[in-house]
C-alpha cells in the first residue's frame, strides 16, 4: 500500500502538460493587409502569455496570449497613429489583443487549434493552423499564419482603398 502512494504522485507527473515560457524579445506578430493596390505590412510586439502544450496530450493543452496595440509598427509614425485611434484599434479603449485556445486537435504532421480571439469589444471563433518544433527537450519553437477579416472586429470599415482581410504569422520561440 505504501508502494502505491508513492507511485502516484509520479505517474501524475509523467502524465503533466509541460509549461513554456515565451521569448518575448525574438517573437513576432507581424501582419500585412492591401491597402490602396499594394501591400502594407508591418508587427506588434511585447507577446505575452501561457502554452501549455504537450504534443502527446493535446486535450490538456491551451495556448494564450496577448499583444499590446500600442506597439504597432507599420514604419509609417502617421499610419501607426492613426491605427490606435477609435476608427481603427481604440488603442486607449482596447489596449491588447487576446487569442485563448478553446481545443487542439492535430492535423497530418502538424496541429490546429480552434481559439477565441478578441480585438477590441468583439470576441471570434478562429481556426489557426501551426507547427510546433521542439528544439531539445527544453526549447521549441511555434509557428503560425492565419487570415482574419478586420471588419468583423470593428477595424476600420469596409471601403475600396483597404482590403478587410489581414494575414497573420506567427513566429513563437519558447523555452521551459
Amino acid at each position: 500500500m505504501k508502494r502505491l502512494f508513492f507511485l502516484l504522485p509520479i505517474t501524475f507527473l509523467a502524465f503533466t502538460v509541460p509549461t513554456w515560457k515565451i521569448k518575448t524579445d525574438t517573437s513576432t506578430v507581424t501582419f500585412k493587409i492591401k491597402s490602396t493596390g499594394s501591400w502594407v505590412s508591418g508587427s506588434i510586439s511585447g507577446l505575452t502569455g501561457t502554452i501549455k502544450f504537450s504534443p502527446d496530450d493535446l486535450a490538456n493543452s491551451s495556448l494564450s496570449g496577448s499583444v499590446d496595440v500600442n506597439t504597432i509598427d507599420t514604419k509609417n509614425g502617421g499610419r501607426d497613429k492613426h491605427l490606435k485611434n477609435a476608427d481603427f484599434f481604440d488603442a486607449p479603449t482596447y489596449s491588447h489583443m487576446t487569442l485563448k485556445s478553446k481545443s487542439i486537435k492535430k492535423e497530418g504532421s502538424d496541429y490546429s487549434m480552434e481559439a477565441s480571439l478578441t480585438i477590441k469589444a468583439t470576441t471570434k471563433t478562429v481556426t489557426i493552423p501551426f507547427s510546433f518544433t521542439p528544439a531539445d527537450a527544453t526549447k521549441g519553437l511555434f509557428k503560425a499564419e492565419f487570415s482574419i477579416d478586420r471588419v468583423e472586429y470593428g477595424v476600420g470599415e469596409n471601403g475600396p482603398m483597404m482590403g478587410n482581410t489581414v494575414k497573420i504569422s506567427l513566429f513563437v520561440p519558447v523555452y521551459q
